[in-house]
């Protein structure tokens, strides 16, 4: 399982009739495993962090100190088709492996 570390909130204002719920997904430097795909990657956070990245009361620092790229070897990366780019498609076919 991967945990994302991600922001959200509410939002009232700009002349909006109902609140605007918001969210993100923060990214980082690419690691290792992902260089050659792409410059960024989601932070990806370690079972033993969720704690305090969700409890609210971190400091900045803390928070920081999680928001690094994984080391080599944490990922497994597989090559799969080009229809995962298409938002349209929710299907089983945009996990099956592509033999290379």
């Amino acid at each position: 399982m991967l945990a994302f570390a991600g922001l959200w909130e509410i939002w009232s204002g700009g002349g909006q009739v109902a609140p605007v719920v918001t969210c993100t997904i923060l990214t980082t430097a690419a690691g290792p495993d992902v260089q050659g795909l792409h410059d960024r990657m989601p932070v990806i956070l370690s079972p033993e962090d969720w704690g305090l990245w969700l409890s609210g009361a971190a400091s900045k620092t803390q928070l920081q100190s999680l928001m690094q790229p994984l080391p080599a070897g944490r990922l497994q990366l597989q090559k799969v088709s080009t229809v995962v780019n298409r938002p349209a498609v929710d299907s089983p076919a945009c996990l099956e492996p592509l033999s290379d």
